[in-house]
């Protein structure tokens, strides 16, 4: 999945996003305001992220859409969102995200 707009690219996680990953998340400034990830985050993290997310992407209907932010310019991965606990019959969805420290602003 990808969606674009004038300045970035949310888009599926891809293997080569697994050694940038733990350079974004590996901060305590980010990582204290996610509620599932481990601090330290290390590689075998990111393997596993990227991988949990591209078993999601293969469910049909898919309930949960963890994406990459990607700056559009330069093709850097920044971040990513995240729409979770997805029901289409009630229209619900819970939305989260986060970013880089070198980002945030």
């Amino acid at each position: 999945m990808e969606i674009k707009t004038q300045k970035l690219i949310l888009r599926d996680l891809v293997d080569e996003d697994i050694d940038l990953l733990p350079s974004l998340i590996n901060d305590l400034e980010v990582s204290k305001l996610l509620a599932l990830v481990p601090y330290p985050y290390g590689k075998k993290d990111a393997e596993w992220f990227v991988n949990h997310c591209k078993e999601e992407a293969r469910k049909n209907p898919r309930t949960s859409y963890e994406l990459g932010i990607v700056l559009k310019d330069t093709s850097e991965l920044v971040g990513c969102v995240g729409i979770t606990s997805v029901n289409q019959w009630d229209g619900k969805a819970t939305l989260g995200y986060w970013l880089g420290r070198k980002y945030f602003s």
